[in-house]
């Protein structure tokens, strides 16, 4: 049992840092390589631009902001939760851009 221990002890950590670096991967070195979460990032922006061309203070305004969390709602709701993280995230970082401007 000792010999077995130790070979499992080794893949066994190789399994922790392995998970350990997909999970600190970050979504824009993502969209990368995967054309759908490129394709998820770009609508987050897109989403964000209609935000920004709407009156402030407005109910378009605040339709367009309802209409980024529909979108990634219903992105979860198909099974694309990395698409539905990475579209809020581009979105959220392209609104604080925008809206300051």
């Amino acid at each position: 049992m000792r010999r077995l221990s130790r070979p499992l002890a080794v893949v066994a950590a190789i399994a922790v840092a392995a998970a350990l670096v997909v999970g600190v991967v970050g979504h824009d070195e993502r969209t990368e390589v995967d054309p759908g979460m490129k394709a998820a990032a770009q609508a987050g922006r897109d989403a964000a631009a209609a935000v920004a061309h709407t009156p402030a203070a407005s109910m378009a305004r605040e339709s367009a902001i309802l209409e980024i969390r529909a979108r990634e709602t219903d992105l979860r709701r198909s099974g694309f939760d990395a698409e539905a993280d990475t579209f809020a995230a581009e979105a959220g970082k392209a609104l604080e851009t925008l809206l300051k401007q």
